[in-house]
């Protein structure tokens, strides 16, 4: 019986940076890890203001990744464990990043 494939697990802030980075990678995860791979949203950023009785400032970026994860898979049983994941991508935001600096207003210093 052939074993299950490993899941890369994408951890992005929303839709949109979703829908900029997974889609690229998801053909390169496929054939060079023979994984299947799942995205879920989260802003490790702003969790300690979002939901301080979860996410105190404490706490490490690694430990909250760990939460959000955990939490993942409880709330929503994408069918696969911990056990099953290959690894974690923490895709920090990405809006504007590819924008180029000449689109780049700075509002109240009058920069450009």
């Amino acid at each position: 019986m052939p074993s299950k494939k490993k899941v890369v697990l994408f951890l992005v802030e929303g839709p949109s940076d979703e829908t900029a980075i997974r889609g690229p990678v998801n053909l390169l995860i496929q054939s060079s890890f023979n994984s299947d791979s799942a995205s879920f949203h989260g802003d490790v950023t702003t969790a300690q203001i979002e939901y301080p009785t979860f996410y105190r400032i404490k706490d490490s970026i690694r430990d909250t990744v760990k939460t959000f994860v955990e939490d993942y898979l409880r709330d929503t049983n994408p069918g696969y464990k911990a056990k099953d994941i290959h690894c974690i991508v923490h895709i920090m935001d990405t809006d504007g990043a590819f924008i180029d600096d000449s689109m780049v207003v700075w509002p109240r210093m009058g920069r450009r």
